[in-house]
């Protein structure tokens, strides 16, 4: 269960300092600030961060389905 963790943390981590870069850039262009396009740029990574773990974890690592199936009603 550690591991499993820890490789959805890395697997998360990793894309999330490349979307910053890409996106700390659009971002100073857009508003012609350095410092105000990083914090921009930090906050949203965050939220993706957080969400990117979760699904990392949930989809790939636990292998559960995107729509949990429904069991048949029995009679």
């Amino acid at each position: 269960m550690k591991s499993k963790v820890v490789h959805a943390f890395l697997v998360s981590l990793e894309w999330r300092v490349i979307a910053f870069v890409i996106t700390n850039i659009f971002f100073w262009i857009t508003t012609g600030q350095f410092w105000k396009a990083a914090g921009y740029a930090l906050t949203l990574q965050i939220i993706l961060f957080v969400t990117q773990v979760i699904w990392q974890l949930y989809r790939h690592e636990f292998g559960m389905p995107l729509v949990p199936r429904r069991r048949p009603h029995r009679k």
